[in-house]
């Protein structure tokens, strides 16, 4: 705090990220007895996350109208480090009969693939208070972002783009616990060349673009403990990156549009009990395409419908002080894998338990918590993906510990 009207945060973050891993690629589709073509990788992929911010906020008026100004900046270079597989390992499976392999014990080339992805972002926005009720939000968002990649030792791609973006909103607060809200935003989301293994590797792909509409009410309930909200939105996403099995490349196919509703819970309905849960309908379809065939499909990976629901009740007294136990159901309905709405993944429905113990040690000395979770606790099977290239299966049933130590 530089005053009493002016204040300054900032912060630094770095991850060294390591991942060695296998991973198939189906090669086109299957025949009519269900025969499919099957490329196995081996990947080792290095990163390094570097992660810089500053915000300068003040506070202050003119005439009637309050303000508060931000003004920030944020870097963030994120370094690339490579091996990919030295030779493709094919075979020919069956769906409905899968064969079953050994390990081919791929091996990687010495030589890498380098790059790196630098993105430097200026934000301005005014928070202006028009009296008691009336809420008016202006912002401005700059983004410059540039890329290279390409094997150790040859030709390097290079790629640069840069945006500015806007956010609008307007809150009307009939009293202190409840706010009626809509705005306005827009995203840009760069994309990196495409990646080795494509027919139009290195091709450098547009960014996408994105516009948001939405209207919506927030409440808060039990003093502020309890915050309810809902929402109605329109998101326009324009150029987004997907995958052509037929034709091995990346594409970009014009407009998508997401209509949807949303309604959240979070807080504590009492002393004891932490209640968080949402419900989301999605309506999406294309609204333009370079591909006729797609026009009103629904984009890959959207379902209709996602709800999630998680709980902890809290022993606060006697002689189990400090004792949580928790539990959480998650369901998404069944969505397509693919723009021509061929392919669908069944929906699933995932429920996790839970038991957490808060040790608090008097004095200075340092608090324990001890955490036992069962994730997927009834072994429920299902997939993930938003290509047919990579469908993933999720995790089985799961038993994880851990031990916190809060100073």
């Amino acid at each position: 705090r530089l005053s009493d009207n002016l204040r300054f945060r900032a912060g630094a973050s770095y991850q060294n990220y390591r991942r060695d891993r296998y991973d198939n690629q189906t090669r086109g589709l299957p025949d009519a007895n269900g025969d499919i073509e099957i490329r196995a990788r081996h990947r080792i992929n290095r990163y390094e996350y570097t992660t810089l911010y500053a915000d300068l906020i003040a506070d202050f008026e003119t005439g009637f109208l309050e303000h508060q100004l931000l003004i920030g900046a944020d870097y963030v270079i994120v370094g690339i480090d490579n091996n990919e597989t030295a030779a493709n390992f094919d075979f020919v499976t069956n769906l409905f009969d899968p064969v079953v392999i050994p390990d081919p014990q791929i091996v990687t080339r010495p030589d890498k693939n380098l790059g790196s992805e630098d993105r430097i972002g200026i934000t301005a926005h005014d928070v202006i208070s028009i009296g008691e009720q009336w809420r008016v939000l202006v912002g401005l968002r700059y983004d410059d972002f540039k890329s290279t990649f390409g094997p150790e030792g040859a030709v390097v791609t290079t790629s640069e783009t840069n945006n500015v973006t806007p956010r609008l909103g307007l809150v009307f607060l009939p009293n202190p616990n409840l706010s009626l809200y809509a705005s306005y935003s827009q995203s840009f989301e760069p994309n990196s060349p495409v990646g080795s293994g494509f027919d139009n590797a290195g091709e450098q792909l547009d960014p996408t673009l994105g516009e948001q509409y939405e209207v919506g009410v927030k409440w808060e309930a039990l003093d502020g403990k309890l915050l309810a909200s809902g929402a109605l939105f329109t998101t326009d996403r324009k150029d987004a990156p997907f995958t052509d099995i037929v034709t091995n490349t990346v594409v970009q196919r014009g407009l998508q549009t997401h209509r949807g509703a949303e309604v959240s819970i979070v807080g504590l309905l009492n002393d004891n009990i932490t209640l968080s849960g949402s419900a989301t309908y999605l309506d999406a379809e294309f609204k333009e395409s370079d591909d006729p065939a797609i026009l009103g499909n629904t984009p890959a990976g959207v379902p209709d419908i996602a709800l999630s629901l998680t709980g902890e009740y809290e022993f606060i007294d006697g002689p189990l002080n400090g004792l949580a136990l928790q539990a959480g159901i998650f369901y998404e309905s069944d969505r397509f894998v693919d723009d021509a709405n061929t392919y669908r993944l069944d929906s699933y429905a995932r429920a996790d338990i839970g038991i957490k113990y808060k040790h608090d040690r008097p004095g200075d000395k340092a608090d324990f918590v001890y955490r036992l979770t069962a994730q997927n606790l009834t072994d429920t099977k299902y997939f993930k993906g938003r290509s047919p290239l990579a469908v993933n299966p999720e995790r089985p049933l799961e038993i994880r510990g851990s031990i916190e130590v809060l100073f």
